[in-house]
């Protein structure tokens, strides 16, 4: 009963009921009665948008067996946020079933439309895999994709919507539909393992340097580390494509920031010279063999290249 409520107001803000055996909407209800029950309530309700249309799936709720004199807005306004982190949570898990054969398919067209922009021949073999292994996501307008600090562990695609990359308040880049990001975080983790750098010291390198926040509704295929350190010792062009894609940004980040200097300022001279210092020219870090265990590709290498200080990475 206080859940309904809750869903049903009008202006969607957080639905309190400061005591219940004082409320004539509550006072009868075998939730207020007895020696469990609830004398305050206080719910926000769960958003999602879809084509422009704002639906109520659910809300978020706190009671106590105590009533209280006020709910002060600081708190109501706290809930709220927490209700918008619950459904971004809900939102970041995979909606692909075990097999999706109509998922793969647009996922393929989707990824076809995006290499053929790049100007990389890419071997419809390879698509198929990336889109068999990519995961959905589902990001809310004015919510984050990623955020500075974050594990650098994913590239991703961008299908539908548009994001801004920033860094200190500042807008480096607006990724359109059909862009990608997250490839230099793939790459610095794929130099340092097959650097033979050991799994602690990749992940706290490996960072995000700015934050990716959704500018509307976003539809996304993100794909992990995991997935991506086998394919790129299968699939050498699946490297160079990723260099493709790190050196068209860069150019754009350049174009849309005033000069050099103010991006060094933020940081955006300081996460390419963390890509670079790992590579020369355009080749692949030496990528041991792909092993057949569950475990994992086997990370021996006869030589590696040295790894950089950092690995921070959009």
């Amino acid at each position: 009963a206080f859940c309904s409520h809750a869903l049903l107001q009008e202006d969607l803000e957080p639905f309190v009921v400061l005591d219940a055996a004082e409320d004539d909407r509550f006072r009868f209800n075998q939730l207020t009665t007895g020696p469990e029950a609830i004398a305050f309530y206080a719910g926000a309700p769960l958003l999602v948008h879809r084509d422009g249309t704002q639906y109520v799936i659910g809300c978020l709720s706190i009671c106590d067996r105590a009533p209280r004199d006020a709910f002060p807005p600081t708190e109501a306004a706290y809930l709220a946020v927490l209700a918008s982190a619950v459904v971004r949570e809900m939102e970041l898990r995979p909606r692909r079933p075990a097999i999706d054969q109509e998922g793969v398919a647009e996922r393929v067209m989707m990824l076809e439309n995006f290499f053929a922009r790049s100007n990389i021949h890419v071997e419809p073999s390879l698509i198929q895999i990336i889109a068999q292994k990519a995961e959905p996501r589902v990001v809310q307008s004015e919510h984050f994709v990623t955020r500075r600090g974050d594990p650098g562990d994913s590239m991703y695609f961008l299908s539908r919507g548009s994001c801004s990359c920033t860094l200190n308040g500042r807008e480096l880049e607006r990724l359109p539909a059909g862009a990608c990001f997250g490839e230099l975080a793939i790459m610095n983790m794929c130099r340092m393992r097959a650097a033979n750098v050991n799994e602690k010291t990749i992940q706290k390198r490996c960072v995000r340097s700015a934050d990716v926040r959704a500018r509307e509704r976003c539809e996304l295929l993100q794909v992990s580390f995991r997935d991506a350190w086998p394919l790129l010792h299968k699939y050498p062009v699946f490297w160079k494509l990723l260099e493709a894609i790190s050196d068209t940004r860069m150019q754009r980040i350049s174009r849309f920031s005033d000069d050099s200097s103010d991006q060094a300022e933020h940081g955006v001279k300081d996460s390419r010279g963390s890509a670079e210092s790992f590579s020369e020219a355009s080749a692949a870090p030496a990528l041991p063999e792909v092993s057949s265990s569950t475990n994992g590709p086997d990370t021996r290498v006869s030589k590696s290249p040295q790894g950089p200080d950092s690995g921070e990475a959009i």
